[in-house]
């Protein structure tokens, strides 16, 4: 498994403060993006309702998560209760 990018890390960080108002989805003429935000740049693929992108962004985060669990467990020195793990 891949570490997370600084990038991911803030991004998670972020959205752990504001909740779902720090989701990086946007409205592209009738279609919904998920991205970019920073350095990372999301997806490339347009949902056709905002749900549809949120739901898909939750997922990216529970593997976000994830990924950092995996990091914890290799390396026990890399900090989670910034994004909210204990």
């Amino acid at each position: 498994m891949n570490p997370l990018t600084d990038d991911e890390a803030a991004l998670l960080y972020t959205v752990q403060m504001h909740g779902s108002r720090a989701y990086p989805i946007r409205k592209l003429q009738t279609r919904w993006a998920i991205g970019p935000w920073r350095g990372w740049t999301g997806f490339p693929i347009m949902y056709k309702t905002k749900r549809q992108a949120s739901a898909q962004f939750e997922k990216w985060i529970q593997l976000a998560l994830e990924r950092l669990q995996a990091m914890r467990a290799t390396n026990p020195h890399v900090m989670l209760t910034a994004v909210g793990i204990k």
